[in-house]
């Protein structure tokens, strides 16, 4: 499959919402990313939180997910994500947590870092990465995510034609 030139990081926040409701945006964009779409950029840093935040108890409780779906994803991650070596470090964020989320945006040289912390959004861009929530996402690839949409029937008043 190919797929298209776009380069994002996805925050952590962003995968768990998309494993607790398997409708919402943050789902949405998910598939998005696996239908080739964009380039998903990560790090291993990342993806150990990823895997830790998904194993936590309050979370396991919410998610929609089994452990087999959780464990695909991540092995989805390793082999389509573009990991990043790790090896930027940035001090940005007033949250200390995120800045891994900046350092691999810069050393992966996306486009986009998607996420719902609205002090990493507040900085609107950084180094040339545009910083942007999951809501904007849907301007990004809103011809896809429709078609998406309606096939899933979260608009069941929309009636989808049979090919």
């Amino acid at each position: 499959m190919k797929r298209l030139h776009i380069k994002a990081v996805i925050d952590t926040n962003i995968f768990v919402s998309g494993t607790i409701s398997k409708k919402g945006k943050s789902a949405l964009l998910i598939d998005c990313w696996k239908d080739g779409k964009f380039n998903l950029v990560i790090s291993k840093v990342i993806i150990d939180e990823i895997i830790e935040v998904l194993n936590r108890p309050e979370i396991k409780v919410r998610c929609n997910y089994t452990k087999r779906e959780i464990d695909e994803l991540i092995e989805l991650i390793w082999t389509l994500g573009i990991v990043t070596p790790g090896l930027y470090e940035v001090k940005k964020s007033k949250d200390p947590k995120d800045d891994m989320f900046l350092a691999c945006a810069l050393e992966g040289k996306t486009d986009y870092l998607i996420t719902g912390d609205t002090h990493l959004i507040n900085l609107k861009y950084y180094h040339g990465v545009q910083i942007v929530n999951v809501v904007l996402c849907d301007i990004l690839f809103y011809g896809y995510k429709q078609i998406f949409i309606q096939n899933h029937e979260i608009y069941p008043h929309t009636k989808t034609q049979s090919t």
